[in-house]
């Protein structure tokens, strides 16, 4: 763990926390959160700084997460597919 965020590509085996897409959304966020100036020094001003960055988020991001993901959704789809078949 890096400053307290997991690296790039490092995903926690059974993290209920993470998962791949958030990767992509939390370097986008990171990137604006260190962008700020004066940074946030509270915890409620920190929450707001990235209530605002989350509604300030543009959906380019999201739906990149999105298809940077799909190839691993329609993988895990086709191993259910085949261990379902196989029962």
């Amino acid at each position: 763990m890096a400053h307290g965020v997991y690296r790039k590509g490092h995903w926690p085996p059974n993290s209920p926390d993470l998962n791949a897409l958030d990767y992509h959304v939390l370097g986008e966020m990171l990137k604006a959160f260190h962008k700020l100036y004066p940074k946030p020094k509270t915890i409620p001003e920190r929450k707001g700084a990235l209530q605002q960055i989350w509604n300030d988020l543009p959906q380019t991001v999201i739906s990149r997460a999105i298809n940077v993901f799909q190839p691993v959704v329609d993988i895990l789809s086709i191993r259910c597919k085949l261990c379902s078949e196989s029962f």
